[in-house]
């Protein structure tokens, strides 16, 4: 939300919000559970209200059984669901009653889903309704008939006062929108020439509902079939008196602006988006995890352990003959007394190979490591 809270509360505290859906997005764009289940409860209620209507049976059908899995779930794994149960679930989504031994029979057959499995198919079934995702205004027409126009993802959709489908203006038809007062005027494109164009004219109860309802048609049209919202639509504002005049003096000031639009990024932004802060997030925690392991591997213990290997190392090292690297130096060359090589490589060397001096004899040593390499040279190899 761009606008503060305060701004549009007009009652005394304390107060109770309700968080709702205001895009109806496709299932298959939700990347997460926690979505998918909010999505959920808003369809669920909309259901019961019977703001989502069902007419086809077989969905009717299917709709009922999965809110009888997701009740099921929710309140007791085991209760036993009645026949009474049933009828009560095709009353409210507006099924004949006949139905109910159906959605018996079609629950039985899918109450092995779990939470995450029902609310997902709940809304696949949700997004084939043709009122999923439109939002109702009530207005008058240009005749003074009493009209009810949609607002969806395709454009908007005129009913009459009987709910009866008159007209269907997709976004694309739509040149313009204008706002006058408690007038709202849509200036339509003709499909057929695609040069003369007509204006189509909706009077509704006040000017709020006619500053709604051209901002949903904005909104929706920014968010459903714009590449990125134009800055001249994220970027309208308004102000009270009290920020008017604090304008004149600071023209950068926030006090009293409150955005014309609540839309700050379009449907495909909002999904790469998420997508994005989702892949981010993995690899933090892959990050936290590796470094957590690190952290594990520095244990007091560890570091001495691995230190004393190193010194036993050098030891090993310091004891080998320096020619062959093999064999443990068992030979002091005289007279400079230099341990460098073993018995078998001391014979081809007349200089000493540390201080060149000329060797004069070569003297056995036997070292008390030398057991010691040699049993480690064994394991090692």
């Amino acid at each position: 939300m761009r606008n503060r809270l305060n701004q549009q509360l007009n009652r005394q505290p304390p107060y109770r919000l309700l968080l709702k859906v205001k895009f109806f997005v496709p299932p298959h764009s939700l990347l997460q559970n926690t979505t998918r289940h909010q999505f959920s409860l808003q369809v669920i209620k909309d259901l019961m209200s019977q703001k989502l209507q069902v007419s086809d049976k077989t969905t009717c059908i299917n709709i009922c059984a999965l809110l009888a899995q997701l009740s099921k779930l929710d309140q007791n794994p085991v209760t036993e669901f009645t026949e009474s149960i049933y009828t009560t679930l095709v009353e409210k989504i507006g099924g004949g009653l006949a139905l109910a031994s159906e959605v018996a029979e079609q629950h039985t057959s899918i109450s092995t889903l779990n939470p995450i499995q029902a609310e997902y198919k709940l809304l696949q079934e949700v997004a084939e309704l043709p009122n999923y995702g439109i939002s109702f205004h009530e207005a008058k027409n240009c005749s003074g008939e009493n009209v009810h126009i949609g607002v969806g993802p395709e454009g908007i959709t005129i009913f009459d006062e009987n709910l009866i489908q008159v007209e269907t203006v997709d976004f694309h038809m739509m040149q313009k929108a204008t706002l006058a007062d408690r007038l709202v005027f849509v200036q339509l494109i003709n499909q057929a020439t695609e040069e003369d164009s007509r204006t189509v004219g909706f009077k509704l109860v006040s000017e709020k509902a006619a500053k709604a309802l051209y901002r949903c048609m904005t909104e929706t049209h920014s968010f459903y079939r714009c590449d990125t919202v134009r800055s001249i639509v994220a970027t309208q504002y308004c102000r009270d008196l009290k920020g008017t005049f604090v304008s004149l003096f600071n023209e950068n000031t926030s006090l009293g602006k409150t955005y014309i639009f609540d839309i700050k990024r379009t449907s495909q932004e909002v999904h790469d988006h998420v997508r994005r802060k989702l892949y981010k997030m993995s690899n933090d925690i892959e990050t936290e995890t590796n470094s957590t392991a690190t952290n594990m591997s520095n244990d007091p213990e560890e570091t001495e352990v691995s230190s004393l290997r190193n010194t036993v190392q050098t030891v090993k090292d310091s004891l080998t003959c320096r020619i062959c690297m093999n064999a443990n130096i068992s030979t002091v060359l005289c007279p400079c007394g230099h341990l460098v090589c073993c018995r078998a490589c001391a014979p081809h060397i007349k200089e000493c190979p540390l201080c060149r001096e000329k060797i004069i004899r070569i003297q056995k040593i036997y070292l008390p490591f030398e057991s010691f390499t040699a049993n480690n040279s064994d394991e090692d190899s």
